[in-house]
């Protein structure tokens, strides 16, 4: 016991050497406490706690007890590069890993060891299986690399993995884009934005994704028809929704796809009133007139807005054309008369 063991410099260091030299390693550890117990100069108290943390470490197969050994040890001087590489040695176990991190991610994070303390976070994410948890430490992460290593690809990288672990988070997602927009990288933020909201099963979270993805995919990648497939994705779990519609209205514009449009059209229509309605059902009429050659599909547009609005400038104005049009003719005469009438009855 140590209260009977001789505390005689010279017959300690006897006794360490004996014990060493039969492996007694219990005895030499109790031995060495000792010294540590009555050593007065803080550096030779530093050094054997050190030899304490090894021997339970390496020959007594004690990981936790070497674990409180090399945190006192660092408590006395964080900058023992022994003692800590000791600590990541046994943070390789998932047993240590927690009370290992949990010495080294201050003492880097305090001497802005960047590199060392990404090793410990990644080492610590190992260990976590919550979302919310990792999400918490993978942003953490991301802000290591971009404001401490001042490496904004890793801090992109890592972001990418945080959104898989909470699509919806807005801040993760806002995050990625600030750092797309610096390192031209919009490619990844829509693959990454896609395929979240392929695997989600959350509806609102398939929306918000996939309207970004189309969003970007048009405004940043000039890639029209990629954008479509995620609108569309969009309308499949939100159903129609103007707010969707109408930039797909625009796509299928540009791109001249015109049964598509129709489509679009026809579903605004079927969710529109007032002054929207009567814009939308012209543009049907002129889009089934003009492109599909549909003069009656044309004339029941025009006339469905004359019902509402006899005076509407535009749907008279197609009205008139399709007298052109003698499959038409009849009907737009009774139209526009109807029209007439109306107008001079009000």
């Amino acid at each position: 016991a140590l209260d009977d063991a001789p505390t005689d410099p010279d017959a300690v260091a006897s006794l360490e050497r004996l014990y060493t030299r039969q492996e007694a390693w219990d005895d030499l550890l109790e031995n060495l406490r000792l010294q540590v117990s009555v050593a007065e100069d803080p550096r030779a108290r530093v050094a054997l706690q050190l030899r304490v943390g090894d021997l339970l470490a390496q020959k007594l197969s004690e990981p936790d007890q070497a674990l409180d050994a090399y945190r006192d040890v660092l408590d006395a001087d964080s900058r023992n590069e022994a003692a800590i590489t000791a600590v990541k040695s046994l943070a390789r176990a998932e047993a240590q890993r927690p009370t290992a991190v949990e010495i080294l991610e201050p003492i880097f994070r305090g001497a802005s060891r960047w590199d060392d303390l990404v090793e410990v976070l990644e080492l610590k994410l190992d260990g976590l299986g919550d979302p919310p948890q990792r999400l918490h430490e993978l942003r953490g992460l991301a802000s290591v690399h971009e404001d401490g290593r001042a490496d904004a690809g890793k801090a992109f990288e890592t972001l990418r993995r945080a959104l898989h672990e909470d699509p919806s988070d807005r801040e993760t997602a806002q995050d990625l884009e600030r750092l797309a927009a610096s390192l031209n990288r919009w490619p990844e933020v829509v693959d990454a934005l896609e395929r979240e909201a392929e695997d989600s099963t959350d509806s609102s979270v398939v929306r918000e994704l996939s309207v970004r993805a189309a969003e970007l995919s048009a405004e940043r990648l000039a890639d029209d028809a990629r954008a479509t497939v995620s609108y569309r994705r969009a309308l499949d779990q939100s159903g129609d929704d103007d707010a969707i519609l109408r930039p797909l209205d625009a796509i299928y514009t540009r791109m001249e796809r015109w049964r598509d449009l129709l489509d679009v059209l026809d579903r605004r229509v079927a969710a529109a009133s007032g002054d929207d309605l009567d814009a939308l059902e012209v543009r049907v009429g002129s889009l089934r007139e003009k492109r599909f050659d549909d003069a009656l599909g044309a004339l029941n547009a025009y006339r469905s807005v004359l019902d509402r609005a006899p005076a509407n400038a535009d749907a008279l104005a197609g009205a008139e054309r399709l007298l052109a049009v003698e499959s038409a003719r009849a009907d737009a005469l009774d139209a526009l008369e109807g029209a007439f009438q109306r107008t001079e009855d009000h």
